[in-house]
């Protein structure tokens, strides 16, 4: 009879030829990026750089805008990976308890080495159930979210195999039309507007990735169209935040609306990320050892969101790493390479160990179970 663990080798082997045939060297690609841009968001966020139209700007100001005009489709584009791919695929429950297990790793694990190290001056009740209950408490509110949007997918692709284009065309742009135009055209605040900061905002893109993957856009027909469409957008994002906020300088008003194109639901945002989504689509990676590179990394791109935005850490690791200090630095950039890769080495490095981890109790305890079961 066959021991445990040669079972348990020869089903991950009888597995792993279906998950690389799933995992596509481009997209994954894309994934890895998307959360290069979302570190290089808080780098510029919570590090300082982008400063207020009234203050005095900088050469390294105008960079960061820049900066962050590229990289806020990352959150979109995301999402819209997850719409394209999950929409012809079977819900399983499994996947979001494993994502809850991963994320209470995060929230728990860090919390209790940083009060060991007595990095965390005050711990009561409240922090504590925003550790044990993270995606009821919002402690990562992407990923709040993201596990609200999984649990609904069953519905939504039930909805989607029995819906025609037109109407699913129709439901698209009447969505937006009610969440995304008036804040695009109307420099005024919207009182239900969420930012895209919510589980609604995250279907209505689940819906446009899967509208892709089912019928396609046309106007996308080429990574070059792609291309420059993502450039033009991006290019109109930093145009109309500058705009908004000369217009602040110069009378006081529009305080609120000047970084709204940087918000989800703001349409040159979307509209760049799914240029962006694009280009991807388009690319084909022939090079085998970049795509043992890509499809070796990308399992463990989610452990640099959880790592550096845990709610004890998301405001240290830039005191640590010195950001604000670089804002006028002329050594801006390589400050902000270096902490980007630092940051995402780091969570990449404890997610692997995370799943060695997970792996070996999963052994001892399908051990355990193999044994029981045979005496």
């Amino acid at each position: 009879m066959e021991t445990s663990q040669n079972m348990i080798r020869k089903r991950n082997e009888n597995k792993r030829p279906q998950q690389e045939a799933m995992r596509q060297p481009n997209f994954e690609l894309l994934r890895i990026l998307c959360m290069l841009m979302v570190v290089s968001l808080h780098y510029l966020s919570k590090g300082g750089h982008l400063l207020s139209f009234q203050e005095t700007f900088n050469a390294n100001t105008w960079i960061a805008y820049g900066l962050e005009s590229f990289s806020v489709v990352a959150v979109n584009a995301f999402v819209l990976v997850t719409g394209y791919f999950m929409v012809n695929s079977e819900f399983k429950i499994k996947k979001v308890i494993r994502l809850i297990g991963q994320i209470l790793f995060y929230t728990l694990g860090i919390s209790c080495i940083l009060l060991l190290l007595g990095m965390v001056p005050e711990y009561g009740f409240y922090q504590f159930v925003n550790d044990i209950l993270p995606v009821q408490m919002e402690h990562y509110w992407f990923m709040t979210a993201y596990i609200l949007l999984l649990l609904f997918t069953p519905l939504l692709n039930r909805a989607l195999q029995n819906m025609p284009e037109k109407n699913l065309r129709d439901l698209l742009i009447g969505l937006l039309v009610f969440f995304s135009l008036p804040k695009t055209i109307i420099p005024i605040s919207i009182t239900i507007d969420r930012k895209g900061y919510d589980v609604v905002w995250f279907l209505i893109v689940y819906l446009i990735g899967a509208y892709i993957r089912l019928y396609g856009i046309r106007i996308f027909k080429n990574k070059k169209c792609a291309s420059m469409l993502y450039l033009g957008f991006v290019i109109l994002i930093l145009i109309r935040t500058c705009c908004y906020g000369m217009i602040y300088k110069v009378t006081g008003r529009l305080e609120d609306q000047v970084l709204e194109a940087f918000q989800y639901n703001h349409l040159l945002n979307l509209f760049a990320a799914v240029s962006f989504f694009y280009i991807f689509y388009h690319v084909r990676i022939q090079n085998k050892r970049f795509q043992k590179v890509i499809l070796t990394v990308s399992p463990y791109v989610l452990g640099v969101y959880l790592l550096h935005e845990q709610l004890q850490v998301r405001y240290l690791w830039t005191r640590w790493l010195g950001v604000e200090r670089f804002a006028e630095s002329p050594f801006f950039i390589l400050h902000f390479i270096g902490t980007i890769a630092l940051l995402f080495l780091a969570g990449i490095s404890i997610e692997w160990l995370r799943q060695r981890i997970y792996h070996v109790a999963a052994r001892i305890l399908f051990s355990i179970l193999f044994y029981k079961s045979q005496r």
